[in-house]
């Protein structure tokens, strides 16, 4: 899943500002290439936007992380 927040002067401000950021991923079988960043077109000014990735996994899969993105990772257990 997907998620994108952003601040605004309303609750569909923020929505809108939100839906701006550009994120991109891709799957390939069993393969999931996540972008490491995202981008706002321009002239979009920066609302604190931000790209919010949920991955399930199912118990007892092997999940491989891309040393490049571990700092973005945080796991937790369900």
């Amino acid at each position: 899943m997907i998620e994108r927040q952003a601040k605004g002067a309303s609750e569909a401000r923020a929505r809108v500002h939100a839906e701006m950021a550009e994120y991109f991923w891709l799957q390939k079988d069993s393969l999931l290439e996540l972008d490491k960043i995202y981008s706002l077109p321009t002239p979009s000014k920066i609302r604190d936007q931000k790209v919010i990735v949920r991955i399930s996994v199912p118990k007892g899969k092997v999940v491989q992380v891309d040393p490049d993105l571990q700092r973005y990772v945080r796991w937790s257990v369900n």
